[in-house]
């Protein structure tokens, strides 16, 4: 504010690039905001994905917990009593 009520052809000068230099930030914010909001986007895009693979990795469990189950049963030791087959 002081180079703007200045006078003087040095005071011009700063306030001249005191504002090139706030316009030149404000842009360099709004370029940065859109990465930021981009990579927001692709880091929610990532949970997502990770949320999906957690699901396929449960039902690979599931799956392969009841084929271990079915097999156990195959292989089980019959109960009761064996006939003799003459």
């Amino acid at each position: 504010m002081l180079s703007s009520i200045l006078n003087s052809e040095q005071a011009i000068r700063v306030n001249i690039h005191i504002i090139r230099v706030f316009t030149k930030l404000r842009q360099l914010l709004d370029t940065h905001k859109e990465i930021l909001i981009k990579l927001d986007e692709l880091y929610q895009k990532e949970i997502e994905q990770d949320e999906q693979i957690r699901i396929i990795f449960e039902m690979l469990e599931e799956l392969a917990q009841s084929k271990q189950q079915e097999n156990d049963f195959k292989n089980r030791k019959p109960i009761g009593y064996l006939r003799r087959v003459k």
